[in-house]
C-alpha cells in the first residue's frame, strides 16, 4: 500500500448549488421512471426541474439557465452531453434492474441529492 499523500491527485472541494442537485435528481429520477426518453433533452430537463409535484422546493428555472448548469456539472464530469444534445447524468451506472431494487436505488440517490446542497462533493 502506498503510505505517500501525493500519491493520489486531490482536487477542489466545492459545494453543489440547489439548482445543480435538482438538475442531478431529475436525470437520476427520470432515467428509471421514463427510461424511452433518457437521456433527456434540453427542454424534457427544464420541465423537469420545474415540475410541480414531488419537488420540494418548487422551481421557476429556463432553458438558459438549465443550459449554464449543465455545462458546470460536465466540468464536475457529473453529466454527459450525448448525440442531439441530450443529457445523461454520470453518478452511478445503472445496477439494479427489478422495480423494487430500482425504488431503493432512486430513493437512496434523491436522497443523496438533498443531502449534497450545501454540502461538500468532489468536483
Amino acid at each position: 500500500m502506498n503510505s505517500n499523500p501525493n500519491a493520489f491527485p486531490r482536487h477542489a472541494i466545492r459545494s453543489l448549488s440547489p439548482l445543480e442537485a435538482r438538475v442531478l435528481g431529475v436525470l437520476l429520477e427520470k432515467q428509471h421512471t421514463v427510461p424511452d426518453t433518457y437521456p433527456l433533452s434540453l427542454n424534457a430537463l427544464t420541465s423537469g426541474c420545474n415540475q410541480k409535484t414531488a419537488r420540494a422546493p418548487v422551481m421557476n428555472v429556463t432553458e438558459a439557465e438549465v443550459l449554464t448548469t449543465i455545462d458546470g456539472l460536465k466540468r464536475l464530469s457529473l453529466v454527459l452531453e450525448g448525440s442531439s444534445s441530450r443529457v445523461a447524468h454520470d453518478v452511478v451506472p445503472a445496477r439494479s434492474t427489478d422495480s423494487c431494487g430500482v425504488a431503493v436505488e432512486q430513493r437512496t440517490l434523491a436522497r443523496l441529492c438533498r443531502h449534497l446542497v450545501g454540502r461538500s462533493v468532489f468536483g
